[in-house]
């Protein structure tokens, strides 16, 4: 514990590649799961510090680019500290994925068929979609956790937000730069950014090369209903999937899983629905998860059942479901909500 308080210490004093490399030290002995965390945020500073130097970003950029460094470091440090404590208090107070435990069969059981089904693929490509409260990411979220847990194996997560555009060519290379960008890749590496592939990405990532074959790397692209276009949504993800994606990446590469995210919301616009229910339906590459749809007050009954060290007594849980879960279903984000702070309760308790 006195190792990451040091670390700490080196972070808020903005000695962020130094608290970095302490960490990746401290995770040769301890986690060395986080060697690729600590990779991702040094080369994070990298793509920062550079443009900086070179004058092609402001200060007010670098400055924000290095607190959202600054702020995961602390964000690891909190989690691992946590880890620790629980491990000295003989206690499992809840690994991050617990309240994302509940409910989503379907998905996950649909998920693990296709798994199944297109295991020597490296490149797999899905579609999540559902209405905004029903937590796309958090099934993501979940799906990468569980693989990692359950196959021993490391799984980077990479999160996209796909920025609007009404030119396509400029739509696609929005979308290509934030994937360089996010993989650790300065996209300038490339004169035409539409004209590489995820082979050249993957083979320059520094955030992949401590990947290997039974590892994966699960992206996540995220299109909300303020942002589909019926005609350049769909049209664009083809693009990627037939075009960018097309190579064969090394055998001792990791595999690589496209999440195409979409969210509708039926009181803004109740076409939206309508248009992405017959983009995913309609795709010949990608495999559609069911639709993300509402939980059952069952479905939280059975999570607190199967989760007695947050809620021990059967009459607690009855008075979380009559106090908190009294209707029939409830939107996915509602539900994590209240899950998390169950969750926080009981740390607390096993603290006082």
């Amino acid at each position: 514990m006195n190792d990451l308080s040091a670390i700490r210490e080196l972070a808020q004093n903005a000695e962020l590649e130094t608290a970095l490399e302490t960490l990746r030290a401290w995770a040769s002995t301890h986690a060395r799961a986080e060697f690729i965390f600590c990779d991702q945020q040094l080369a994070n500073i990298q793509i920062t510090q550079k443009p900086y130097l070179a004058g092609r970003i402001t200060f007010d950029d670098h400055k924000r680019n290095m607190a959202n460094v600054t702020h995961a470091l602390l964000e690891k440090l909190d989690e691992l500290e946590g880890q620790n404590q629980a491990q000295e208090n003989g206690t499992n107070p809840g690994a991050p994925f617990h309240a994302l435990s509940c409910d989503r069969v379907d998905q996950t059981d649909a998920f693990e068929q296709y798994r199944k089904q297109f295991a020597t693929h490296k490149i797999q490509f899905y579609y999540l979609y559902g209405a905004e409260p029903q937590a796309h990411k958090s099934l993501f979220t979940r799906l990468a956790l569980e693989l990692e847990a359950r196959n021993k194996r490391t799984v980077l997560q990479i999160d996209l937000n796909i920025k609007e555009s009404r030119d396509p060519q400029i739509y696609k290379e929005k979308f290509v730069r934030d994937l360089y960008s996010k993989l650790g890749v300065n996209p300038d590496l490339h004169e035409n950014l539409l004209d590489s592939n995820l082979q050249f990405l993957i083979e320059k990532s520094p955030k992949i090369k401590a990947l290997g074959a039974q590892d994966a790397v699960f992206i996540l692209a995220h299109v909300s209903h303020w942002t589909w276009d019926k005609d350049l949504t769909p049209a664009a993800a083809r693009w990627f999937i037939l075009d960018f994606c097309k190579c064969v990446l090394p055998a001792d590469a990791p595999s690589v899983l496209f999440f195409f995210s979409f969210d509708y919301d039926e009181t803004y616009d109740a076409s939206v629905k309508t248009q992405v229910v017959e983009a995913v339906t309609k795709s010949d590459f990608v495999q559609a998860l069911p639709e993300l749809g509402m939980v059952l007050r069952r479905h939280v009954g059975a999570w607190l059942a199967e989760h007695p060290q947050f809620v021990p007594t059967s009459q607690e849980r009855n008075e979380i479901l009559n106090n908190q879960f009294a209707a029939p279903e409830y939107v996915m984000e509602t539900v994590e909500e209240v899950l998390n702070q169950i969750i926080d309760n009981s740390k607390n308790r096993l603290t006082r």
